[in-house]
């Protein structure tokens, strides 16, 4: 008993690590873009789980297409290395999962995901005012150049 207990009083007491994610993403973010030619209003939310030893970005956007609006959702659990450093995985309504490894330098967070054996990617979330984002999407193509896909201006809810 005594065992669980100091592991529970430990567990209670200890911080959570304040990092650049939580100090500066945390929150609801909405905005108006472009995705895969498209216009595109995405939402995003960036929030504190699992005991605080996760971010947790949960992702949503409408793509206005010819054959109508098509919606693409996703959440991205992401674990402090410090250092500004971060790993984490992506798993999305289209059935991916993607590991992520990411950096948070210059007020933006850049996550590259997926492995060499499926496809390769990178997201900017890049801050331009403590309220307000620029998000871009691109893919590695085979060639080794970056092909942006999405591109989007997130004001904090």
């Amino acid at each position: 008993c005594l065992g669980i207990s100091l592991l529970l009083s430990h567990g209670a007491s200890s911080q959570v690590i304040q990092d650049d994610i939580s100090s500066k993403l945390i929150g609801s973010w909405a905005g108006e873009g472009k995705a895969f030619g498209g216009p595109s209003r995405p939402e995003m939310k960036w929030e504190s789980t699992l005991n605080g030893k996760f971010i947790k970005l949960s992702y949503r956007t409408v793509i206005q297409t010819p054959k109508g609006d098509q919606v693409f959702e996703g959440h991205g659990y992401y674990k402090s290395l410090g250092a500004g450093k971060y790993q984490g995985n992506w798993f999305d309504s289209q059935g991916s999962s993607h590991p992520i490894s990411a950096v948070f330098a210059d007020n933006s967070l850049t996550a590259n995901w997926g492995t060499q054996q499926t496809e390769q990617g990178k997201t900017i979330y890049r801050l331009t005012s403590p309220d307000e984002m620029e998000l871009i999407d691109s893919v590695l193509k085979k060639d080794g150049t970056w092909q942006e896909f999405g591109r989007a201006r997130l004001k904090r809810k």
